[in-house]
């Protein structure tokens, strides 16, 4: 609490929340009056100063003219031209943003934000850190389809400055899309739509930001691999799990936990004791984690369904007293959640009620079948090969002629020498 309270002192303008913390923690806040007296008459000024250009940004005919134009610096000389505000008026607009921020009046903030970025220049001293501000405003507003904006804004900008010359160092890169990946798991945790595969696009397939978690922050494995298991109906499940097996037995010197040792039991391993006692640690550890904690009821569930479908890969009839071991579950309820699979169509068996075992489907493809399918295109396929090698050899020759051709025009050459080799001979 003495750190929360320190943190708020030096970093912010929330009097009221900090003379609360201090409360708290027993020490006097007779200090902190004046200090609230000189943030609100600041703000009276600030907003008063402002109030006129609010006028202006709301007006329809403005934002008309303005929603015509392409470019920040015509929108600034419509301002600097009709309106007669200076060019300082940019950075005045960021002032104030800070300000509104630094208070914790993070929607009149972002609202700024915004304005500051329509107008200021794209090398503007502050232009990054007001998408920065953008997106730590809209996530403390609990805007998150906002936030999305602004943090896919901010990646852009991060990935276009890359290589420039003048621009960041590659540390500095590496630097900023380890802090942007931290900051997105505000954002997909929390009732976005689409949150897990858009984080696990970030995360697994998007090279760059796949490396800063390699070299920067192995720990974010924790929330990728909980996405996967989350985005357990995903279309792209088997290729997804395959890269993120790979990404975890790389890092596995580096960072583990219940929840990553848990994928490698299962995927790797094949170890289902391990993998229970790990989904039983999972449990704890989602109860405690800031961002996870609202999805352990679902991680559970999609975990033991990950179990039992790996179970089912081996295993042809499966006790349901020992699968219920394995699910760690007891007997009826295990048999309960199995029938629930089968009736939602997510589980092809049957159950053998007197036996007590569930017996899988077979769908494995006869022989014959399989001979049919890979010969399918194998004709198509030859055709495409023998053509490759025909121009290979072309092209070693120094032509694109095909090798066919070339041996008729080289028969043909032969046959013209004969003859006239027979004309001379003739004519002496």
């Amino acid at each position: 609490m003495r750190a929360k309270a320190d943190l708020l002192e030096k970093n912010t303008k929330m009097i009221d929340y900090l003379k609360e913390v201090r409360e708290e923690i027993g020490d006097a806040t007779d200090k902190y009056d004046a200090q609230k007296d000189e943030v609100i008459k600041e703000l009276r000024t600030q907003s008063e100063f402002f109030e006129k250009l609010t006028d202006l940004f709301s007006d329809p005919e403005f934002q008309a003219q303005t929603r015509t134009m392409r470019a920040s610096s015509q929108v600034l000389e419509l301002l600097i031209s009709t309106h007669g505000y200076e060019e300082s008026i940019v950075d005045d607009i960021y002032k104030y943003a800070k300000f509104n921020y630094d208070i914790g009046n993070y929607e009149l903030a972002l609202e700024w934000l915004g304005r500051f970025i329509q107008l200021a220049p794209p090398n503007h001293s502050h232009s990054l850190d007001a998408v920065w501000g953008r997106l730590a405003a809209a996530i403390c507003s609990e805007q998150f389809e906002v936030a999305h904006e602004a943090m896919v804004q901010l990646r852009d900008n991060i990935d276009q400055t890359s290589g420039r010359e003048g621009g960041p160092s590659a540390l500095q890169l590496l630097q900023q899309r380890t802090w942007l990946l931290h900051w997105s798991l505000f954002i997909f945790f929390n009732g976005l739509s689409r949150g897990k595969e858009l984080l696990i696009e970030l995360f697994l397939h998007n090279a760059d930001y796949t490396h800063a978690i390699q070299t920067m922050a192995p720990w974010l494995l924790r929330y990728l691999t909980a996405a996967v298991v989350l985005s357990i109906n995903s279309r792209k499940r088997k290729t997804i799990e395959r890269d993120l097996v790979k990404i975890i037995e790389q890092e596995e010197y580096a960072y583990k936990d219940p929840i990553t040792e848990f994928i490698l039991c299962l995927y790797v391993k094949f170890d289902f004791q391990k993998a229970q006692v790990y989904l039983e640690e999972c449990e704890k550890v989602l109860e405690n984690d800031f961002f996870l904690r609202n999805y352990t009821k679902e991680f559970i569930e999609n975990a033991r369904q990950i179990i039992f479908e790996t179970f089912c890969r081996i295993h042809q009839c499966i006790s349901i007293s020992r699968l219920a071991e394995k699910l760690n579950m007891n007997e009826k309820e295990a048999e309960r959640w199995i029938v629930n699979l089968i009736k939602n169509a997510r589980l092809d068996a049957k159950i053998d009620t007197k036996r007590g075992h569930v017996v899988m489907s077979d769908h494995a493809t006869n022989a014959h079948q399989q001979v049919i399918e890979k010969t399918k295109h194998l004709q198509f396929r030859t055709s495409l090969l023998s053509t490759f090698i025909d121009r290979r050899m072309g092209k070693e020759k120094g032509s694109d002629v095909p090798q066919w051709a070339m041996k008729d025009n080289r028969n043909k050459g032969k046959n013209n020498g004969e003859r006239r080799s027979q004309w001379r001979s003739h004519q002496q």
